[in-house]
């Protein structure tokens, strides 16, 4: 008849619509083939979207019928501009058989529109199925989320920072760490240390290798296949070299060490807390990059500082802590003497690190009448240098030579304010004597002396 007749009429392209009614919806398919009958081809129901990333759409599609033929390919094909075929981008399934099948497509770019269809190839020829349109997400919704950035130590060249991941987007962190630099918005292009481990959770690492005293923005970051996640905008100064005092117990005074002069009584057990302090006694270079200005008499960038009043290095330290975000202060004067002693690795010296003054201090017989550059003795115990000679240092407390008597016995701080400030230490002008660690003198606090200076301290929790 004439309807068998027109069915099998070769053709180079023929175009069927097959039109199904499913829950409202009408399906189209497109057939391509040579010698074909259009119930001849595979039927489909049904295409959706499962999900999708800024990389991958994750698709399904039910097909009903194989058109009487075995089914030898299927999947999805895809690409930017409409009606995909296989000779564009496709995604092969294993299976054959009519029944819904998901395939994820992959390697997409992010934040683009691609053309869908279902496809479905046998003996007769090849079915498309549906025009569908999606958008790929953005990268940057996948990047790794952090919850907080943190900084646990610090010294004159590093900084310890610690960082929490709370999700990697479902997408595998492979590198994780820190970046640092001294402009804003930091990059691992820039400076970066990585953790060692990767993952999500809590992490730490040190940026090490920075100028001392020196403002740095921080960011943490965490690289996944959506790209590289910063985290944070923070704001640390690196700070001086600095030695951790760990706090304890000790006699602090003349404990028939030496003759001792009144102010140096009663020894009394005395407890101090654990807290930093300087390794070196404060620089010229340091105090000039401060104040803008240097006034010592001796001159040279690592020479102590000297010539310097009280008042002058408390003014120095409320500028050095708005820098630089700092909470430095000049040391009590428990805490010089408990850490000239060597803390609680003392071995009982009566000088800071050494019972021969001639290793671990400039004085008189071998200073030549002047001060040197930090670190050129010996350390001691605590790896603390020219606690004994240099220069005298400055202690924050008031001067009262009966204080000893009235002490507190835990982190004592000196009596009200008197006429004078303490000073410790000895000095390149003194004699052996002046250098032990008991000793305790007294200055003005708007007087200035060529052979006074200071080092730094810092609470353990700054």
């Amino acid at each position: 008849d004439m309807f068998t007749l027109f069915s099998k009429i070769t053709l180079i392209v023929i175009l069927a619509i097959v039109t199904r009614t499913i829950s409202s919806n009408v399906l189209i398919a497109q057939v391509v083939n040579v010698n074909v009958n259009a119930t001849d081809v595979p039927v489909f129901t049904a295409i959706e979207n499962v999900s999708k990333t800024f990389l991958s759409l994750t698709m399904s599609a039910t097909m009903r019928s194989d058109g009487g033929f075995p089914v030898t390919e299927r999947g999805f094909c895809y690409n930017t501009t409409g009606k995909p075929t296989v000779s564009d981008n496709k995604v092969v399934t294993k299976g054959t058989k009519t029944s819904i099948y998901t395939m994820t497509i992959v390697n997409l770019n992010e934040n683009t529109k691609y053309y869908v269809r279902a496809y479905a190839t046998n003996t007769k020829g090849t079915t498309y199925f549906g025009e569908n349109v999606y958008t790929t997400d953005k990268a940057v919704d996948y990047l790794a989320v952090f919850s907080n950035i943190n900084n646990t130590a610090k010294g004159a060249t590093f900084l310890a920072m610690s960082a929490t991941i709370t999700s990697d987007k479902n997408f595998k962190i492979t590198e994780r760490g820190f970046c640092w630099g001294t402009s804003p918005q930091p990059t691992i292009r820039d400076n970066k240390k990585k953790a060692r481990e990767d993952g999500i959770g809590r992490y730490t690492a040190t940026c090490e290798g920075l100028k001392p005293i020196t403002k740095y923005y921080v960011r943490a970051y965490a690289v996944n296949e959506a790209g590289v996640s910063y985290f944070g905008e923070s704001t640390y100064s690196s700070g001086l070299e600095m030695v951790m005092v760990e706090g304890g117990t000790f006699l602090m005074g003349n404990n028939g060490e030496g003759e001792a002069d009144f102010d140096e009584l009663p020894v009394h057990q005395v407890t101090v807390n654990s807290y930093y302090i300087g390794t070196y006694e404060c620089t010229q270079k340091l105090w000039n990059s401060v104040m803008g200005s240097n006034p010592s008499n001796t001159v040279g960038d690592d020479l102590p500082v000297e010539n310097v009043s009280w008042n002058a290095v408390n003014e120095f330290i409320s500028k050095l802590n708005m820098q630089t975000n700092g909470r430095y202060r000049l040391p009590t004067e428990a805490e010089w003497e408990y850490a000239a002693r060597g803390g609680n690795k003392s071995k009982k010296f009566k000088y800071s690190g050494s019972n021969t003054a001639e290793n671990i201090a400039w004085f008189t017989n071998n200073s030549d009448g002047h001060s040197h550059s930090i670190g050129t003795k010996a350390p001691n115990e605590l790896g603390i240098y020219d606690m004994s000679g240099n220069v005298w240092e400055f202690c924050s407390d008031w001067y009262a030579p009966t204080y000893y008597s009235d002490s507190p016995s835990e982190n004592p701080k000196g009596p009200a304010p008197t006429s004078t400030v303490v000073t410790r230490g000895g000095s390149w002008s003194t004699f052996i004597t002046g250098c032990h660690v008991y000793l305790r003198d007294n200055k003005l606090p708007n007087a200035k002396f060529n052979n006074v200076g200071f080092r730094l301290a810092v609470p353990l929790d700054n």
